[in-house]
């Protein structure tokens, strides 16, 4: 199954329950939060904050590239996914995120 980037996670309750799971992966941009789900469908969750860019073009650009790719990768299992972000990137950097989320999907995978 795709990752359906539309479903997202949104209630403070379902990050709290990601973050005690307490499964992580680190990368020089991104943090990764993971936690195992028995809903059918993965979800997904973004963290950008002001510490990052002040400026929310800055913040939205970020979450918007996060998102689309994420939708180029199958998973076997289905997660509720935390992806942090630890510095600003801009597009000159697109293809080492771009390793950063292959390396994340590979190990999950």
């Amino acid at each position: 199954m795709l990752v359906n980037a539309t479903t997202r996670l949104s209630k403070a309750d379902d990050f709290s329950s990601v973050f005690n799971f307490k499964a992580r992966f680190y990368t020089q941009h991104l943090n990764f939060f993971y936690m195992p789900n028995q809903l059918g469908f993965s979800r997904i969750g973004f963290i950008v904050s002001k510490k990052i860019s002040k400026r929310a073009v800055d913040r939205n650009y970020i979450k918007r590239v996060l998102r689309s790719l994420l939708r180029q990768y199958a998973l076997q299992k289905h997660f509720d996914i935390i992806i942090q972000c630890k510095q600003i990137f801009k597009k000159e950097e697109f293809l080492k995120i771009q390793d950063e989320i292959h390396a994340f999907i590979e190990k999950i995978n």
